[in-house]
């Protein structure tokens, strides 16, 4: 009996040692990311258009007419410009600081997996097509006598959210075109039902959002039993939780223009989705 539970706790002991240098391994990995020139270069380019968001604001604050799009007065280059203008201070800081945020931890995550050339063509289509799909789509669906006018990051701040999801695929190496199809099917379809009732049951949207990317992390553990990428997939997923639901949208009203919320999440799930598991994934 004495024997038996000496070989238990040796048993114990050795896993827990294992675990330990399992998170010491993965957390070594990404501390070596900052280490790297070409890193810090490319995060250079991205921090260069928050900058450019921050240039605009400043400058132009008080002078919207060429900027944001107006259903009284459209010019057509505002289709793109009204996602780079904000009018007001609260609305400013809030994208821009999202930005950092969501754009830095995707970022790293596809750093770490060798994923920068991807990460580059999103990062164009985020800044340039998402604000023309916004654009052309509230102009045509949404502003009208309620809502006359539209301007804001919202939907490249969305673009990024939508990221998040492809960022804990990767994480969670569930990112293979068999396993990542699966679960995007799944999703996307309850993320459509949810949207369909979410005007009786409010923040359903949101809570959809996030609880099947947790099953997903439970999912993954059961299988690989991997601590170290489990711990960090859920502190990026709890971080992007707790971020989210305190302040950012995800509910698809008509009378504003969290609409183009909408519009950014499904660019970001879909293009990633297309980039990291149809055509990467089919390697894995």
């Amino acid at each position: 009996m004495i024997k038996f539970v000496i070989l238990r706790i040796e048993k114990t002991m050795r896993s827990h040692k294992g675990i330990l240098n399992q998170i010491k391994e993965e957390l070594k990995d990404w501390t070596n990311i900052f280490k790297q020139k070409d890193f810090w270069l490319w995060y250079l380019v991205y921090t260069i258009f928050g900058l450019f968001l921050v240039l605009i604001y400043l400058l132009f604050k008080d002078n919207p007419a060429y900027f944001w799009l107006n259903v009284d007065k459209t010019y057509f280059w505002t289709f793109l410009t009204q996602s780079y203008y904000h009018n007001e201070a609260g609305h400013f800081l809030g994208n821009i600081k999202s930005y950092f945020i969501l754009m830095t931890v995707n970022y790293l995550v596809f750093y770490k997996e060798k994923l920068q050339r991807i990460f580059r063509k999103l990062f164009l289509g985020f800044i340039l097509i998402v604000p023309l799909l916004s654009g052309i789509l509230t102009y045509i669906f949404i502003l009208g006598d309620l809502l006359k006018t539209q301007n804001g990051a919202s939907d490249i701040v969305a673009a990024f959210l939508g990221l998040s999801v492809i960022s804990v695929l990767i994480l969670t190496r569930m990112n293979n075109r068999k396993k990542g199809s699966i679960f995007m099917i799944i999703y996307s379809v309850l993320l459509l039902i949810t949207l369909v009732f979410q005007s009786k049951f409010g923040s359903l949207f949101a809570l959809m959002f996030f609880v099947p990317l947790y099953l997903l992390i439970l999912i993954s553990f059961l299988q690989t039993k991997k601590w170290a990428n489990t711990c960090i997939a859920i502190i990026f997923l709890g971080l992007l939780t707790y971020y989210t639901l305190g302040g950012y949208s995800l509910e698809l009203i008509p009378e504003t223009n969290v609409f183009s919320h909408v519009i950014g999440v499904s660019y970001g799930l879909l293009a990633g989705y297309y980039l990291v598991v149809l055509k990467k994934g089919k390697n894995l």
